[in-house]
């Protein structure tokens, strides 16, 4: 038996009537959709039932018309959701064009479902199939983190003072021989970030870069410097890659 995500419909209450159908063709597949077609909203805050949601569902689908992409409750919902994502990344956002308009560039980055033209039922079978659960379904991960050598696989080399004084160190890994340089590492709290142009400051802003969104980052961690030649040099040494950058253009260190 197909088992799907539990999911979360963000959507425009312009659309209800479409976006009741599909969530009641997706409940016909045998997925649980939560969708508030009444307005549970307080003020200017979420309602707690569309909060307690948002954390507990697996999958958030968006269904993206130009009234949803103008409402300030559908941004809040998608912006909450992508906060989820970034503590929990198995979770998943589908966004669906329902109707013609543009679709924002951080969605663009997404696979969405481009429903214009098409029978309902075909869309809600392609989203039914964009939310099963196949098997021990590993995480999703933005970039794949490299795996450090154990501390007894690998020994300290020299590297230029110039580094050492900023806190970078050379390594030799023991079985490979590959040698890397360590550089100093800066942790960055969570928090959010301006995407988008506002067309009233910036006339040169295309349709594709507004509307502007705050979107929320998981905390990380990033190099306190820019990447030295000397790091650059051993990374070419140890895969054989050639040098994308000129000489001249680069840092001396």
């Amino acid at each position: 038996m197909t088992a799907y995500r539990t999911t979360f419909m963000s959507h425009a209450h312009a659309d209800n009537e479409e976006c009741a159908d599909y969530a009641m063709r997706l409940r016909a597949k045998g997925i649980d959709v939560w969708i508030d077609l009444t307005s549970l909203q307080t003020g200017h805050m979420l309602g707690e039932e569309i909060e307690r949601q948002l954390k507990v569902r697996r999958a958030l689908v968006y269904m993206m018309t130009p009234d949803s992409l103008e409402s300030f409750w559908v941004r809040m919902e998608t912006q909450a959701y992508l906060g989820e994502m970034a503590k929990d990344q198995t979770k998943i956002m589908i966004p669906v064009r329902l109707k013609a308009c543009i679709v924002p560039p951080f969605m663009n980055a997404m696979k969405w479902i481009d429903a214009v033209g098409r029978s309902r039922e075909e869309v809600a079978e392609e989203i039914a199939q964009a939310l099963e659960i196949r098997g021990a379904e590993p995480q999703r991960t933005i970039e794949t983190e490299p795996v450090k050598p154990k501390a007894e696989e690998r020994e300290e080399i020299g590297i230029v003072a110039t580094l050492g004084d900023l806190g970078y160190v050379g390594w030799k890994n023991r079985r490979t021989g590959e040698k890397y340089i360590e550089p100093p590492i800066c942790a960055i709290p969570a928090g959010t970030f301006l995407m988008g142009s506002d067309k009233r400051k910036d006339k040169q802003a295309g349709d594709n870069e507004t509307p502007q969104i705050r979107l929320p980052l998981g905390e990380y961690e990033i190099g306190k410097y820019p990447v030295t030649v000397a790091e650059y040099r051993l990374f070419v040494e140890a895969t054989k890659k050639s040098m994308l950058a000129k000489r001249s253009n680069m840092r001396s260190i």
